[in-house]
């Protein structure tokens, strides 16, 4: 179980940063120091975030490691 729970969390924060830089990156075609409010890469940061939380929630559903609660 604690490997499927370690395994949730690698592969959410891979995927966040990974998703977040192809936005930033590949969508917007953008840079770091142009995509901010308060600091560089900002934005990047939350919407990172984000999309680990997503990725998260359907990771802990599929492999049933039952760390949100039912």
């Amino acid at each position: 179980m604690q490997a499927r729970r370690t395994a949730v969390w690698a592969i959410s924060t891979i995927l966040g940063i990974a998703g977040s830089a192809a936005i930033v990156f590949l969508l917007f075609k953008t840079t770091l120091e142009r995509y901010r409010i308060w600091f560089d890469g900002d934005i990047a940061a939350f919407q990172g975030l984000a999309i680990a939380a997503l990725v998260w929630i359907w990771l802990d559903y599929l492999f049933g490691t039952e760390m949100l609660p039912k």
